[in-house]
């Protein structure tokens, strides 16, 4: 006995799919990127992730990974990522006591001028 066709629509976004996806972003690229090598749109990952809690998983995985691979462990790590590396701190440390060395070695003579904006009037001629 031959097997029926499946019914109803078929899934816009396939096992194999959600693979390429899935390998892209370990690899440390953005979504909208992965997606596109994937041959889908943005949103249907978004909405995936969101009804799909095993996939969902998955993705929280493969962004692990390719946050891993592909951000460079210095001070905008430590700030955003949270990271708490040794060369991260070391980074971020050394960039703070680089700023509050220059905050403290401003001149306090300098003098601050206004220039004339383009909605300052101009200014009046003497009429003899």
């Amino acid at each position: 006995m031959t097997r029926p066709a499946p019914r109803g629509r078929p899934p816009l976004f396939t096992p194999a799919q959600q693979a390429v996806f899935l390998r892209e972003v370990a690899a440390g690229v953005n979504h909208d990127k992965a997606a596109a090598t994937a041959g889908i749109s943005a949103r249907t990952v978004r909405h995936h992730a969101q009804h799909h809690a095993d996939f969902a998983e998955a993705l929280a995985v493969a962004k692990a990974v390719g946050r891993d691979v592909s951000t460079p462990h210095d001070a905008s790590r430590y700030r955003y990522l949270g990271c708490r590396c040794e060369p991260c701190t070391a980074d971020a440390t050394r960039q703070r006591v680089e700023r509050r060395r220059r905050q403290k070695h401003r001149r306090p003579d300098a003098k601050i001028v206004q220039l004339p904006t383009a909605q300052d009037p101009p200014p009046l001629k003497a009429v003899v």
